[in-house]
């Protein structure tokens, strides 16, 4: 399965992802991100992509009209997301998302190459912008600041 989904610690819930997707696993990751949506609660994501396979650019266009598909949304329950990665390859598939379409709340990136994700998510439930310079290996990506200004 390329993403689980586990809702245990809501409002984090933890994704991980690995392997390459096809249409139906890439379909199925943003079905079940909508689906947070429905209910209506905020949430903040931690995204594990360390052992993300090597992803197609096509997958990448799809998050950025997904993206652009939430922007038009009257509340972003997403309140931030904490992706973690181990691999600049998937580092500037990420940078490339986010350069045609910005995300749509607060975005840490933090380069990682073992912790488990269980001590990951302290992290992930006490960072902002305000302490960002507390932490060693993040990159901030602020939302709604496209380098596209008409998308």
């Amino acid at each position: 399965m390329f993403s689980v989904f586990d809702r245990s610690s809501f409002p984090l819930v933890k994704v991980v992802i690995s392997g390459v997707p096809n249409d139906e696993d890439f379909d199925t990751f943003l079905r079940q991100w909508l689906e947070l949506y429905d209910e209506m609660n905020d949430f903040t994501f931690l995204f594990d992509i360390r052992d993300l396979g090597n992803v197609g650019l096509k997958y990448c266009l799809k998050m950025t009209a997904f993206i652009y598909k939430l922007r038009k949304k009257e509340y972003q329950y997403l309140q931030q997301s904490v992706i973690v990665l181990n691999d600049n390859r998937i580092q500037r598939l990420v940078d490339f998302i986010f350069a045609i379409q910005s995300p749509v709340a607060d975005v840490f990136i933090l380069t990682n190459e073992n912790d488990p994700l269980e001590e990951l998510e302290y992290f992930a439930l006490n960072v902002s912008r305000i302490n960002l310079d507390e932490y060693e290996n993040v990159l901030y990506i602020e939302p709604n600041k496209s380098f596209i200004p008409f998308l």
